[in-house]
């Protein structure tokens, strides 16, 4: 099976190389436990030294302050490899008849689906994932993630 590197050295030796190509992986762990952070930095590191090319959805931050701290972590520089986008960005990008309400999930969803017709991404973080479910009314979290 096709790997995806942390570039963390035991995480990948657990991993057996690494996060299986096309899979969906959960970060999970307390507030501050620098989720985001090693979010980032698997994306960072496979856009600046696999050639891989990353897409960061940030739904509590916005792009300017977010890179600000992951500078702070070392994660310094552009690259077109990797792009971050931010909850105003998608609000603005979709569109879509405004007599409907769209629920987060929703919103993200058509953003997504309209930037992958234009751009190809190898690696795409969606953080936080409880900003999906606290923004919006969601029946069966579950299955809407799911089918998302």
């Amino acid at each position: 099976m096709e790997r995806i590197k942390t570039y963390i050295e035991r995480m990948d030796e657990r991993l057996e190389g690494g996060i299986p190509k096309g899979t969906i992986s959960l970060i999970c762990g307390v507030v501050g436990c620098m989720k985001s952070s090693l979010a980032y930095s698997i994306l960072y590191k496979n856009a600046v030294e696999g050639n891989l090319k990353g897409l960061y959805i940030t739904l509590e931050q916005e792009v300017k302050g977010f890179k600000k701290q992951m500078e702070t972590l070392g994660m310094v520089g552009e690259s077109e490899k990797l792009a971050i986008v931010d909850h105003k960005t998608i609000d603005k990008g979709v569109r879509v008849d405004t007599r409907f309400e769209l629920n987060l999930i929703k919103k993200v969803r058509y953003y997504v689906d309209d930037l992958l017709k234009r751009e190809d991404y190898d690696l795409i973080v969606i953080d936080p994932l409880n900003a999906l479910y606290s923004l919006t009314t969601v029946k069966n979290p579950r299955r809407e993630v799911h089918h998302f």
